[in-house]
C-alpha cells in the first residue's frame, strides 16, 4: 500500500469510514485478542509484557496475517513512532509502517536515537535493552571471535584482489 489514500480506499471497501472505526470494530478486537492469547514480550525492550500491536504493513488491512504486526509495550511503541516521525516527517502512515523494521533495527543497534520526552518525577527509568544486556557464553564468544577473524580475512582478500585488478 503506497499511500494514505490507498489505505482509506481499502478501509471503505471493507465497510469502515476510517482507521479509527476499524480499530473500534469487533473484527479488529478479535484479531487483537487472538494475537494476545500468548504472553508476548515487547520486541524493543524485551522486559515488559507487550500490550500494543503495531502494523508493519497495511497491504492486507482487514485480512492481516500474524506477521503483519510487531508487539510493543506502550512506552516502546511511542518511542518507535517518535523515531518514525523524526526520520520521515512528511511521509504517509503506510510508508512509515513499511519502514518500521528498519527504524526498529536502528533503535536496537543504537544508530537511531529518538529524542525522548523528559521523564516525569517518580517514574523509574527504562530498563536496559534486553538485546544489549544478554550474556554470552564463553563457547559462543569463541565462535563469534573466530567468525570475526574469518570475516576480516575475507575482507582483506577482496581488497587486495581489487587493488591488484585496478593497478597497472
Amino acid at each position: 500500500m503506497k499511500s494514505q489514500a490507498d489505505k482509506t480506499k481499502r478501509l471503505k471497501e471493507i465497510g469502515f469510514a476510517n482507521y479509527e472505526a476499524y480499530l473500534a470494530s469487533p473484527h479488529w478486537k478479535s484479531i487483537k485478542a487472538r494475537l494476545f492469547q500468548k504472553k508476548r514480550k515487547c520486541q524493543l525492550c524485551g522486559s515488559r509484557a507487550a500490550d500494543t500491536l503495531h502494523h508493519i504493513t497495511y497491504d492486507r488491512i482487514g485480512r492481516e496475517r500474524d506477521s503483519d504486526f510487531l508487539f510493543f509495550c506502550q512506552e516502546c511503541h511511542n518511542i518507535l513512532h517518535t523515531a518514525l516521525n523524526q526520520r520521515y516527517p512528511l511521509r504517509s502512515s503506510p510508508y512509515k509502517a513499511e519502514r518500521s523494521m528498519v527504524v526498529l533495527r536502528g533503535i536496537i543497534q543504537g544508530s537511531i536515537t529518538p529524542k525522548r520526552k523528559k521523564r516525569r518525577a517518580g517514574i523509574p527509568p527504562r530498563k536496559q535493552n534486553a538485546y544489549q544486556s544478554c550474556s554470552i557464553l564463553p563457547e559462543e564468544k569463541k565462535v563469534m571471535d573466530e567468525l570475526k577473524e574469518e570475516h576480516k580475512r575475507l575482507v582483506e582478500k577482496v581488497r587486495t584482489e581489487r587493488k591488484a585488478k585496478h593497478s597497472p
